[in-house]
């Protein structure tokens, strides 16, 4: 049974990939033939990452085409990403009778329709992240060439993303950095493309134990922390830009690959410890790293690392190696 569902689902994959070779699915539409468009919508479904990576996209336009508004259109919960983009004119969520659907599961018809409904007068539509309607492309390309190659922007035209942190939320987060105790380090223990053992969760406690015993005031992305201790503080219920910018004043990040990596990466200096996954990014020769590499896409201050915690030595060695990445961000402090 599980041969012939990974049948179907490869069929299905080069079926829609026929259908995007022959035109019956595009990435670019053009609904005034300018070579100027005054109007462009940009479609991303879901994923922090992708807004945050689009910001390469956005640069191209902005700089090919002088005065174009730029439209995001995605869902409600991703919204706040596109806050980082200078370059976004306007933001937009999808109507409401869209919302039944997960992000993942809208059709190629019903993201043209969205667009349509939420932007009637642009004179181009982009749909920038192909998993509902050609996934066959994602795992063909990294994250950062695959935006450009559905964008069609030529290799020697291409940005590095580039994000910038609101200033309402900077202020903020320094309000709230004030009061702590520094060293501060957050980590972000969630990740959503990315999968990751079950032995992932002692990292998380062994890791926090010992930063907390080294006197680290540790904030965690999440509602509850991975221990309790008066210096270990869940701050996942903040809003997600003030986040960022508190990250900007830590002395670095600690995280599994997800989307909040790239924002980090692209909107601050903060150092980052990431962790990715083991193996090959599905339906593709190529690892994880390779695909989703923060320093490729021009991240600075990015330490990555694989290890999906399959065995309990694998928990020994990121132990190993993430307290040895802490201690030279703790030089300074003489602990």
């Amino acid at each position: 049974m599980e041969k012939k569902l990974r049948m179907l689902i490869l069929l299905r994959r080069r079926l829609d990939y026929v259908k995007y070779l022959l035109g019956l699915r595009k990435s670019v539409h053009i609904f005034n033939n300018t070579p100027a468009p005054k109007q462009i919508s940009i479609l991303i479904p879901d994923s922090l990452g992708d807004i945050a990576i689009n910001s390469s996209i956005t640069q191209y336009f902005k700089s090919c085409f002088p005065g174009v508004k730029i439209t995001l259109i995605t869902h409600p919960k991703y919204l706040k990403a596109g806050y980082f983009n200078p370059n976004y004119d306007l933001l937009m969520e999808y109507p409401t009778h869209y919302l039944v659907f997960q992000p993942w599961e809208l059709t190629y018809e019903n993201q043209c329709k969205i667009a349509q409904e939420v932007t009637p007068h642009m004179d181009r539509l982009y749909l920038c992240q192909p998993s509902a309607w050609c996934d066959h492309l994602v795992p063909k390309f990294t994250m950062l060439e695959l935006q450009n190659h559905l964008c069609k922007i030529p290799g020697k035209d291409r940005f590095l993303p580039k994000l910038r942190i609101p200033e309402q939320y900077q202020k903020k987060a320094e309000q709230f950095r004030a009061g702590l105790r520094a060293p501060v380090f957050l980590i972000a223990r969630q990740a959503y493309t990315a999968t990751y053992n079950n032995r992932v969760c002692e990292y998380w406690r062994r890791l926090t134990e010992y930063c907390v015993h080294k006197g680290l005031t540790i904030l965690d992305n999440s509602k509850e922390p991975a221990v309790k201790h008066q210096r270990c503080l869940p701050v996942g219920e903040m809003p997600l830009p003030e986040i960022i910018a508190l990250a900007n004043l830590c002395d670095g990040v600690m995280a599994l690959r997800s989307g909040l990596c790239d924002l980090v990466g692209f909107s601050t200096r903060c150092p980052q410890y990431v962790i990715h996954p083991c193996g090959f990014y599905p339906f593709s020769r190529t690892t994880f790293l390779a695909w989703s590499s923060l320093v490729k896409m021009g991240a600075d201050f990015v330490e990555e690392h694989e290890n999906s915690f399959t065995e309990a030595a694998d928990v020994e060695i990121e132990l190993d190696r993430s307290r040895e990445w802490l201690l030279s961000r703790l030089a300074n402090y003489g602990l």
